[in-house]
């Protein structure tokens, strides 16, 4: 329900947005100039198509840095878990002796008791 309310609440902004770049694009549509200072290149444009280009590109750029801030993230998890597992790996093989190990200890307990029960016994 708070879902299907959220969706509709992100169409009605989004039709409201877009219908505020509608009206500011048809209403600055007037030449202007624009110049690098230092550099000799002049372009001539409309108003709305500079600032939605600036807007774009600020997005974009703004985009391709969550980017890779996400994609570091996800590398630097990647190596945690891949650290994990190697300490998982190296535990379950200390496991696996600490067993071996522990059966060889019982074997030769059983073997030394073995004797002293059959002598206890007769």
């Amino acid at each position: 329900m708070i879902r299907a309310i959220l969706n509709i609440a992100n169409k009605i902004i989004f039709i409201a947005i877009l219908a505020i770049v509608v009206v500011f694009c048809l209403n600055n549509h007037q030449p202007i100039t624009l110049s690098l200072d230092p550099l000799p290149f002049e372009v001539e444009t409309k108003i709305f198509i500079a600032l939605l280009l600036t807007f774009f590109a600020g997005f974009f750029i703004g985009l391709f840095s969550c980017c890779i801030k996400i994609s570091k993230e996800k590398l630097k998890n990647l190596g945690g878990n891949l650290k994990i597992k190697f300490l998982q790996s190296k535990i379950d093989r200390d496991a696996k002796k600490s067993d071996k190990k522990l059966q060889k200890l019982e074997k030769k307990s059983q073997k030394d008791q073995d004797p002293v029960e059959v002598a206890e016994k007769s």
